[in-house]
């Protein structure tokens, strides 16, 4: 029976079965300590927003093992989000009163689309394209976690691969996916107020999920936790539910 790699090594663990869902529901719970926070409390608590930052990494992790289990296309993979997206999109867009960002799974879609084709570029233009990315936080986007969100998955499957060229990528873009757009941020809190903030977010967005991840390493690989459209149900219900505990709320 197949186990996960062993608890001692560095390399980032590729897991699957339970271990994978393990993984899964993790980003799950941590996106509903989100957007309780962000929905129903206003933003009132900065612990469950900074475990909120681990939910988009985690997701990004399992796209990225999705990608490579399909041998690396993921185009597919896009294409199921991107269905699910567009499904989702009107209850996201009630659930947070007209954001002006589409929700997150628009940038899972891309993210598989791009991790079809980013790793299999030269090293040298993989190291360009991904360290181009920072200055995008300057730009007005409408996708959550902007272009650095939508690189995370194809860094992931060069890091899954186990190429150390990898690595100095991957933080690039988990110090970036939080900042868009910086512009805002530091008309908001400063420039100190800002560096601060990348600081705590990239430290939000690493530990816990490699925390999480050495966790799952110690599941085996077999079986599921999960139904295999779980999640697909799980995102809009969720934003459907904390929608209408938004207006019990707001009628009390």
């Amino acid at each position: 029976m197949k186990t996960a790699r062993p608890p001692s090594s560095l390399c980032l663990p590729r897991l699957d079965g339970r271990a994978l869902d393990f993984v899964k529901i993790c980003a799950a719970l941590c996106m509903v300590v989100d957007h309780v926070n962000t929905l129903l409390l206003d933003y009132g608590s900065t612990v469950m927003f900074l475990i909120g930052r681990a939910s988009f990494p985690l997701f990004c992790y399992a796209s990225a093992v999705a990608v490579i289990r399909a041998g690396g296309d993921g185009l597919r993979q896009a294409g199921s989000l991107l269905l699910l997206a567009a499904f989702t999109e009107p209850i996201s867009q009630v659930a947070r009163h007209q954001n002006d960002m589409v929700n997150v799974v628009f940038t899972l879609a891309a993210g598989c689309a791009v991790a079809t084709f980013l790793p299999r570029l030269a090293p040298v233009w993989r190291n360009v394209i991904v360290a181009l990315v920072p200055l995008t936080v300057w730009m007005p986007t409408t996708l959550e976690f902007g272009l650095a969100g939508v690189c995370l998955p194809a860094v992931l499957v060069l890091a899954l691969k186990g190429e150390r060229g990898a690595w100095p990528l991957l933080f690039v873009l988990l110090a970036s996916i939080n900042l868009y757009p910086l512009e805002a941020r530091i008309r908001e809190d400063g420039a100190g107020g800002a560096v601060q903030a990348t600081v705590l977010y990239f430290l939000a967005a690493t530990f816990l999920p490699w925390v999480l991840l050495q966790a799952g390493r110690r599941l085996k690989n077999d079986h599921r936790l999960l139904h295999r459209h779980a999640l697909q149900i799980f995102y809009p219900g969720h934003m459907l539910v904390l929608w209408i505990l938004e207006l019990l709320g707001a009628s009390v």
